[in-house]
């Protein structure tokens, strides 16, 4: 279980909170190393209306700390786009982090640039 947590200043409902941690925990499930994840509703405009409903998901990993904010006209569609969008950076992340590096392949130096040499000439 991911530890989780959701803040929010009195403008969500247990309804959206709950929707919230469904949608967060389905988003991260193949990805079993999240330290934790915490959740930030706020309205942003308060009662005027408008495009104000704001979503912030930040997700602690051993790699690194994955950031996603979303604002749209309702909860669920902030919601639903954050997490979406979470998914898809925290795989692109963790491609990156286990990506093997130049040196860890065998390559020095002196094998890099000679190669750039050799499609320059080329």
């Amino acid at each position: 279980m991911i530890p989780f947590e959701i803040r929010s200043k009195e403008c969500a409902t247990d309804e959206i909170r709950e929707y919230a941690a469904r949608r967060v925990r389905f988003a991260l499930d193949r990805f079993r190393n999240a330290r934790r994840v915490v959740v930030s509703l706020d309205d942003l405009n308060g009662p005027k209306g408008g495009m104000d409903k704001f979503c912030r998901i930040v997700a602690e990993f051993g790699f690194a700390s994955v950031v996603v904010e979303e604002v749209q006209m309702d909860w669920h569609a902030a919601i639903a786009s954050a997490t979406h969008r979470l998914s898809r950076k925290v795989a692109r992340e963790l491609k990156r982090a286990n990506r093997p590096t130049p040196r860890a392949m065998g390559y020095t130096r002196e094998d890099t640039s000679e190669n750039h040499n050799l499609q320059e000439a080329r």
